[in-house]
């Protein structure tokens, strides 16, 4: 969102850039509760047991459709307010 709405110069305003990503964020959290990995998955993935368990449940299923999320709303936003 950065590269498209972002500043070329110090003196232009951030706001754009930051309206964007406030609405990105709060779609995330609505939809999913949470913002950090482990908020997410509920698991230490600093640990051995927490990667393993990441690997075998979560990745695939829980992180596919968050990542599908994401992009589609940055996506979206870029379209609608950034002009994408």
């Amino acid at each position: 969102m950065g590269i498209k709405s972002g500043r070329d110069k110090k003196e232009e305003s951030p706001e754009q850039v930051w309206n964007l990503m406030s609405d990105y964020l709060r779609a995330f959290q609505e939809r999913f509760g949470h913002m950090n990995c482990r908020e997410l998955t509920g698991l230490d993935l600093k640990t051995p047991e927490g990667l393993k368990e990441y690997f075998a449940i979560v990745h695939d299923y829980q992180c596919v459709e968050r990542v599908k999320f994401a992009t589609r709303k940055a996506a979206e936003l870029l379209r609608v307010k950034g002009s994408l």
